[in-house]
């Protein structure tokens, strides 16, 4: 024992520990039990000493310390935890060491301290579990943010033996330490709560949202569908919670009944009611006044059961109930909370997945059979995407852990592009209905009724979600209640959930419920039908929007594309096999959408299907699919394709008699003509397209045609007549209010300033051309906007626009998107870099740039001018003209 005039006094914090079960221990053991409390001793103490802490005494297994800081001994009591959970004990002898620290007034007494905080230090380490570490609030409040890794979990208020006031307990959790333990022991309230035999993953902000319901109403419901972890959030909840209910937390099953008829009688066995007479007169009278919390799990196959509910809450005045249920209960008074499914990981990298609950949970699976597997970098990407398919859903992320040993961490990810619901293999002991992720699926899919499973049957055919507005189109005119009121329903019984997208309600399924649903469409002989639905609304948008996506609607029309998109991707796979003539009407439009959203090489596959699709189409949807696959090469520099295809368009257009095609067609040729040198057949294009737009009043598509005739004077060295035609272009745009258009002609503007070597000038405009199509989503004009930057910022900082320039180099090698600069008469920034740099040096900052994606591109962009000092500024033409006439 210490001199007790050594010992510090103050505010201190007091840790108490000792091994429990230690007796059973020295009767296994014998005399061999003298070594294992040896051992314990020395790795306690260690941690004790190491941390700063003061050892007052010790009392056979027991320690009695303190520490000046709070924070230190939190560490030495996770440090003795660790070294104990790692030591080799010899059979029988494993030590379990239960720990309890708090703050307060170290007061010494004759030997040691008095007081009643030693007392409370003591108590709240009795009310522990072998391997357990608890922390009062006072020592949570003053120990504040934990090392990485570790964190507090909250264990709500608890009465605690022989003290009158209760105490706000934390667990201190983190790596390499159990974190699963039944609930502490207080004094006093009877529980039945099953224990949890495998670990809790995440789910922090869950529980406090709960807990902070449970706090305000007598009823929450935590809807959800199967698999979604509702049952063990409402446990966890319960357990957290337990020192409010003094009389009792009660869990009653309801899984397996078949009558709802029988709910209260489950209430009355888990309560032990004795009663004859009526069961829920019977429920009343046990319950009375006390102050109990019932946990009633599973209770959508027995909503009937929903009144007498009610009348237990009206009666018994001190009830609460948690209860789990996929759908809501509809009684006054409910609250109903929907579980979310796990966090996804914000990327593929592995302290992300690592960090996220999913990630979490799906390594805590995979340990289960294997105690070796972890996340890294070799396989943090792969697991990623593999919770990120699954939704996050816990069953199924515990059920695809467990097919690990079969198919390996990439043969799974492959597994359930196609074979989802055929996830299986959970615990023989878990419901049937979570034996397989189909079983799970399937017990709500018998929740519903005909025009509910026909619907979301239907509704499988959706990817990406839906609105209401293609849902009503998909359905059709099946009979019944009106689709509103189905998806309604379907919301409400958790299969379909509801977000706001720009304003809008959207509505989507989780995938497990989607594959299933493609299942039962498929066995229903109902897939041709509906997939044909859904290829014409999804292709109607880009074919009814051809008159206005170069005009002021543009942009609102490539970002309600960019919504839909892999709505649309499906819809142009099924067109190329069974109707490719919805597919090439939509092509002109679709191809300047994946120009925008820097998915060329996408939409070249996509046209290029739906042009050799064995089923003929007509010759008008054909000459729109030519335009947009000739667009598409064009934009990946394809120039002979581009020509070909073009070619054929107005020879097409020239046979039906088609002038707006033919115009389309001869001002896409004009540009392909420019870039394969032929300027005078560029020319002679752009005149005939001109002279139709004139004849058609089109003063809009006549604008847009001058951008020819402003490039080509640029290839003949006449810059002023460019900047001027371009000057008058810009202006036009903008009175038109076509954003695409104004960008396009700015961003040649300041190009003009590029080419005569004027790179201080020019990054103003560029920098603000940027932000614009930044706003605009519009990845294409950002690529061919920073290709510009990259070679001005050369010419005044070497370093920094060699970087720049390769990583938009290596941008544009895998997705296309810009011009060839040096058909413009621009140098490569490599070599105006040479002046400065050494070529050694130069390859090196450029590769450093092909690192980077267009995100970082942009970031990069953003950040060098800020310290560069330089910032945006609109595009001044006159500027520009004065600047290139005076060169």
């Amino acid at each position: 024992m210490q001199d007790p005039s050594r010992l510090p006094t103050g505010v201190i914090t007091f840790l108490f520990t000792d091994i429990e079960g230690s007796t059973a221990m020295v009767q296994r053991l014998g005399r061999d039990a003298e070594a294992v409390f040896a051992d314990h001793d020395r790795v306690v103490r260690k941690a004790i000493l190491e941390a700063g802490g003061t050892v007052v005494r010790t009392e056979g297994d027991a320690f009695f310390a303190v520490f000046t800081n709070p924070t230190d001994c939190i560490r030495a009591a996770f440090a003795a935890q660790v070294s104990l959970g790692g030591h080799a004990w010899p059979a029988g002898g494993n030590v379990q060491v239960r720990m309890g620290v708090h703050t307060g007034e170290g007061r010494r007494g004759v030997d040691d301290y008095v007081g009643i905080d030693v007392h409370r230090a003591a108590r709240i380490a009795a009310a522990g579990h072998g391997g357990q570490i608890l922390v009062s609030e006072a020592t949570r409040s003053l120990a504040g943010e934990l090392e990485p890794g570790m964190i507090y979990r909250d264990l709500g208020r608890h009465r605690l033996k022989d003290l009158e006031r209760s105490e706000h307990i934390y667990q201190v959790i983190g790596p390499g330490h159990a974190e699963e333990f039944p609930p502490i022991r207080t004094a006093g309230t009877p529980t039945t709560l099953p224990a949890q035999r495998s670990e809790f993953v995440g789910r922090n902000e869950e529980m406090t949202q709960v807990k902070h319901l449970l706090e305000r109403n007598r009823l929450v419901t935590l809807t959800g569908m199967g698999g979604t972890g509702k049952t063990r959030l409402a446990i966890h909840v319960a357990r957290s919670t337990i020192d409010r209910f003094s009389d009792g937390v009660h869990f009653v099953p309801l899984d397996d009944l078949s009558d709802s008829d029988r709910v209260v009688a489950s209430i009355s066995k888990v309560l032990g009611t004795t009663g004859d007479g009526n069961p829920l007169s019977s429920v009343i009278e046990a319950l009375g006044s006390g102050t109990i919390l019932l946990v009633l799990d599973n209770f959508e196959h027995v909503l009937d059961a929903a009144p007498a509910l009610s009348e237990l809450l009206v009666s018994c005045p001190g009830l609460s109930l948690l209860v789990t249920s996929q759908i809501r209960l509809r009684i006054r008074g409910e609250q109903v909370y929907s579980v979310p499914p796990l966090g996804l990981p914000d990327t593929g990298e592995t302290s992300a997945v690592g960090r996220s609950d999913s990630g979490v949970l799906f390594l805590k699976s995979a340990q289960a059979i294997d105690p070796t597997f972890e996340i890294n970098a070799t396989n943090s990407a792969s697991i990623a995407s593999i919770v990120e398919r699954l939704d996050g859903l816990p069953l199924a992320i515990e059920l695809a852990a467990a097919r690990i040993p079969l198919f390996g961490i990439d043969g799974l990810l492959s597994e359930l592009q196609t074979r989802l619901t055929d996830l299986g293999g959970g615990y023989v002991d878990a419901p049937e209905r979570h034996h397989t992720l189909a079983a799970a699926v399937e017990w709500s899919y018998e929740l519903l009724d005909e025009h509910e499973r026909a619907f979301l049957r239907i509704a499988s055919v959706f990817l990406g979600g839906f609105s209401l507005e293609a849902a009503r189109f998909v359905h059709g005119t099946h009979e019944g209640p009106e689709v509103a009121e189905i998806v309604g329903s379907l919301i409400e019984k958790s299969l379909v959930r509801s977000t706001l997208t720009a304003g809008s309600p959207r509505f989507s399924m989780l995938e497990a419920i989607r594959s299933y649903g493609q299942r039962r469409l498929t066995d229903a002989g109902e897939v041709d039908h509906a997939r044909r639905r859904h290829a014409e609304f999804f292709t109607r948008i880009p074919r009814t929007a051809s008159a206005s996506f170069r005009g002021p609607d543009g942009y609102a029309t490539m970002e309600r594309l960019g919504v839909e998109r892999a709505n649309i991707s499906s819809a142009l796979e099924w067109a190329a096999q069974h109707d490719p003539d919805l597919g090439l009407g939509a092509m002109v439009v679709l191809a300047r959408f994946y120009a925008v959203s820097g998915s060329l090489d996408e939409g070249r596959e996509v046209a290029e299907s739906l042009l050799q699709s064995p089923i003929p189409a007509s010759p008008g949807n054909r000459m729109t699919g030519l335009l947009g696959a000739a667009s598409i090469a064009y934009w990946l520099l394809d120039y002979e394709r581009a020509r070909d295809l073009y070619l054929e368009a107005i020879a097409t257009a020239e046979s039906e008699q088609d002038d707006s095609q033919l115009g389309e067609a001869l001002f896409g040729l004009a540009y392909t003509y420019v870039w394969l040198q032929r300027i005078d057949d560029a020319e002679s294009m752009a005149d005939r397209a001109i002279k139709i737009a004139e004849d058609s009043h089109d003063d809009l598509r006549k604008a847009h045609l001058l951008t020819v005739r402003g490039t080509c004077q640029w290839m003949r060295g006449e810059l002023e007549a460019s900047m001027m035609t371009y000057g008058e272009v810009s202006r036009r745009a903008g009175a038109f209010g076509d954003d695409g258009l104004e960008l396009s002609s700015d961003r040649v503007l300041a190009a003009g300033l590029v080419r005569i070597g004027e790179y201080r000038e020019a990054l103003p405009f560029l920098l603000d051309i940027l932000g614009r199509c930044e706003a605009l989503n519009d990845d294409g004009g950002i690529i061919e906007t920073i290709d510009y930057l990259s070679v001005a910022a050369t010419g005044i900082d070497p370093q920094n626009g060699i970087r720049l320039a390769g990583s938009i180099r290596a941008i544009t090698d895998r997705r296309g998107g810009t011009v060839l600069l040096s058909a413009l008469g621009i140098p490569d920034p490599r070599e105006i870099a040479a002046v400065a740099l050494d070529t050694q040096e130069i390859q090196r900052l450029w590769n450093e740039g092909r690192e980077m994606d267009l995100p970082e591109a942009v970031a990069f962009v953003t950040d060098w001018a800020t310290g560069a000092g330089i910032t945006s500024a609109p595009v001044d033409v006159e500027f520009v003209l004065e600047a290139v006439a005076g060169r």
